[in-house]
């Protein structure tokens, strides 16, 4: 455990809550979070701390065992949790048989595995007691965390915390009552835009009770793995989170769905997209059945007449020339004649869908961006993903499908002009299978390949790890490798169409989908110490423009606006 000292706090009244909330405004950004990371506070009672952290824009949450579920207040911690809160000190009371340990509900949390548990300690102890440091080495070890003292507050960590981190924490609490008062200040300055915000949703979501609003989500696509079923799953962990989980049933097809707390699911059969009529009427009969008031599909179904919404991925078929009278292009056809508004996931795409649609308004297209909740990984996660698939070299990092319109032979062309220093590498491909295809494989030389189906966490160490993402598509709806690998500290090689350029900014170094040369160039020059630094602050900062809450707002304010 490491201890950092500091001076005594107050107790757990209104000025605490205020003083924790400017402490909290400046501790959580040190340690890695985000304003969209979904974090929780422990306070059975009402507590002023997440109002507060709430209109400072925080997705801050209230837990409160045994209340009804609210779009501010948990009953239970839930998947995707970052942060859990918990500064009542009778966490520490001495266990009773007729007063239950307060401690056991942490266990609910740690099955979540928040990244960081934050708590204040006993008041009444100068220094914290043999008894207390034992209780949190219990709670770390229940967690699987890194435990941490700084000043009266104890930090559980699933990830050892640098020595920076630490460094800049510790300098931060030393003068806490400066930075009480610069907070006190900077707080009374701060617009009250989230605070308007947060209170127009309620607003907004009584008036969707008030007239029975039903949002049906046909699930369609989650049984494939991709880029497109983790963005609608993103979507579902959001408004779980947030309450609007309350107007939602998914349709499950054949239990493929993810399950989100507060969510209802309905089942129906798999569908046949070259069997249109016979799903149009398995959904319009549970459509009414459910008093659906609007319908939006993970991919491109439709009822047969309650009115419906599109999320469009991308116009991939239309620009790049495929045969649309395939079966899936047919329904997509179907779909974008029947819905009503239209989700582009970037400004490329609106466009694309209004130049093949030219009958659909201007003002019918709303963009929503991606987001992502993808962050670097420490050196030691890397280094234990890189022994878990025993990636010894150095490594390029390619996803997805390697052919067509992804360009991957731009990558292996330029990497053959690596010549012998191909063996100083690897070559690591994700949601990939295990072997190279052969066109591909010539150009390898003495590098060695890895190809690999990850998951999320595991999917993170890869980008944090890689010298560069190399991206070098075509045509793209979005593009979400390019933002998650610059959340991860990682630089993305890519090109510059379609709408690439609005995930990468300025933070991308971008090629022509055609010159080997160029792509030579910035497999080089993300290996250049002075040149790299930038290339990943860059990253990170454009990474920040982008969040799931904010999409998951921007949809919700859309299906709220909505009129029959």
């Amino acid at each position: 455990m490491t201890v950092i000292q500091n001076p005594q706090e107050q107790s757990n009244t209104a000025s605490a809550d205020i003083a924790h909330f400017i402490r909290l405004q400046a501790l959580l950004p040190l340690l890695g979070v985000k304003v969209t990371d979904h974090c929780l506070h422990y306070a059975p009672r009402s507590t002023l701390l997440v109002r507060l952290m709430r209109d400072a824009g925080f997705s801050y949450y209230q837990w409160v065992p045994g209340q009804s579920a609210s779009p501010s207040v948990w009953t239970q911690p839930r998947t995707g949790l970052k942060v859990l809160t918990w500064f009542d000190e009778a966490l520490f009371a001495p266990d009773t048989s007729d007063t239950p340990d307060m401690a056991l509900a942490l266990d609910g949390a740690f099955a979540v595995a928040p990244d960081l548990v934050l708590g204040v300690l006993p008041a009444k102890e100068p220094a914290p007691s043999p008894q207390t440091i034992n209780r949190i080495m219990q709670w770390a070890a229940r967690g699987q965390c890194q435990a941490y003292l700084v000043g009266r507050l104890f930090l559980l960590s699933r990830r050892s915390l640098p020595a920076s981190v630490l460094g800049a924490v510790e300098a931060l609490i030393a003068d806490d009552r400066r930075m009480l008062s610069d907070g006190f200040i900077a707080w009374l300055k701060t617009g009250a835009d989230a605070a308007a915000a947060d209170l127009a949703r309620t607003q907004q979501r009584k008036a969707l009770r008030a007239a029975g609003f039903r949002l049906a989500i046909d699930g369609t696509f989650f049984r494939f793995q991709s880029g497109l079923a983790r963005l609608w799953k993103s979507l579902l962990r959001e408004w779980s989170a947030n309450g609007f989980s309350e107007f939602i049933v998914v349709i499950d097809r054949e239990n493929t769905a993810p399950k989100f707390p507060h969510i209802a699911y309905v089942q129906a059969p798999l569908h046949n997209a070259a069997d249109r009529p016979r799903d149009k009427a398995i959904l319009q009969a549970i459509c009414d059945q459910l008093k659906v008031t609007l319908f939006i599909s993970t991919y491109y179904s439709t009822p047969q007449t309650t009115p419906a919404f599109m999320l469009v991925p991308d116009m991939i078929p239309e620009v790049l020339g495929f045969d649309l009278q395939e079966a899936q292009w047919r329904e997509k056809d179907e779909a974008i004649h029947y819905c009503r508004k239209y989700f582009s996931i970037s400004l490329s795409s609106g466009r694309d869908l209004r130049r093949f649609y030219p009958q659909i308004s201007e003002d019918r297209v709303v963009n929503a961006y991606c987001g992502s909740d993808f962050r670097t990984q420490s050196t030691e996660a890397v280094d234990l993903f890189r022994q878990r698939y025993r990636i010894s070299r150095p490594y390029f990092m390619l996803s997805g499908s390697k052919t067509n319109s992804k360009n991957g032979e731009l990558f292996f062309e330029a990497f053959a002009r690596l010549g012998d220093r191909r063996g100083d590498f690897a070559v690591v491909c994700t949601n990939s299978m295990p072997t190279l295809e052969p066109e591909f494989m010539q150009h390898m030389g003495e590098a060695s390949f890895h190809g690999l189906v990850l998951n999320d966490e595991d999917l993170q160490c890869a980008y944090s790890g890689a010298l560069a993402l190399a991206y070098p598509s075509r045509y793209e709806g979005f593009g979400l490798p390019v933002l998650e690998a610059m959340a991860c500290s990682c630089p993305a090689i890519t090109c510059h169409n379609s709408s690439l350029p609005e995930v990468g900014g300025d933070a991308a170094l971008y090629v022509d989908p055609n010159n080997v040369d160029q792509m030579v160039a910035a497999l080089l020059a993300v290996q250049d110490a002075g040149r790299r630094p930038d290339f990943v602050a860059k990253g990170l900062a454009q990474a920040e423009r982008f969040s799931w809450r904010d999409m998951a707002n921007t949809m919700e304010a859309e299906f709220a606006a909505f009129r029959t």
